[in-house]
């Protein structure tokens, strides 16, 4: 049984706007980006907007997301990409700005920001994803059984609401989906990573 679950990115910053790549491009290495660590999906997704946009900027890796969000706020960083649930409050106040989304599909959290898909980076999409699974040798009937009870605490009022609340829209998947769906993410990160050569610290 596979459960996965959407989380959309803002990519934020305080200074530049849209004129953000042609800046990089003009300025090799003066645009930097913050994320909450190397290896992390903001940091990937800031390797990404820099092979799709053919640009250097330099990454400035902190030890947590709050940090790199005070370096944009502050304009020690210029770029960052973060979840809704923390960056909503920051754009809200005016203290950052939503240039895109990292996912494909628009955000009903933000139905003004544009997928950097219609932005000049086609394909462009990265969504936080969690799934539940079972062991292989998992009896059909269990599966059945828990298929059932995630159907329904997936359709529930209450969970839908808690979701939407910090910008994470459910999707179901069945086990050949996902499978199909793990198999593509594995292959675009795989080359990010070995691209840029990202660790984990």
């Amino acid at each position: 049984m596979f459960r996965a679950h959407q989380q959309h990115q803002f990519f934020v910053a305080q200074r530049l706007e849209a004129e953000l790549v042609q800046y990089a491009k003009d300025n090799p290495d003066k645009v930097t980006y913050a994320s909450a660590g190397n290896g992390t999906t903001g940091h990937l997704a800031g390797e990404l907007v820099k092979a799709m946009s053919n640009t250097k900027m330099v990454h400035v890796p902190y030890k947590e997301g709050a940090q790199a969000v005070t370096s944009v706020i502050g304009g020690q960083t210029d770029f960052m990409f973060y979840h809704p649930a923390v960056a909503m409050p920051q754009l809200q106040a005016g203290k950052l700005r939503a240039l895109g989304l990292s996912s494909v599909a628009k955000s009903p959290a933000a139905p003004g920001v544009k997928p950097l898909d219609e932005q000049g980076f086609p394909g462009f999409d990265l969504t936080g994803w969690w799934a539940v699974a079972g062991p292989a040798s998992l009896p059909p009937a269990v599966m059945q059984k828990q298929v059932q009870a995630g159907d329904k605490v997936v359709k529930s009022g209450d969970f839908q609401t808690r979701l939407a609340a910090v910008g994470i829209d459910p999707l179901v998947m069945t086990q050949p989906e996902f499978a199909r769906f793990a198999a593509s993410e594995l292959e675009k990160w795989g080359g990010v990573v070995r691209l840029s050569g990202a660790q984990v610290d």
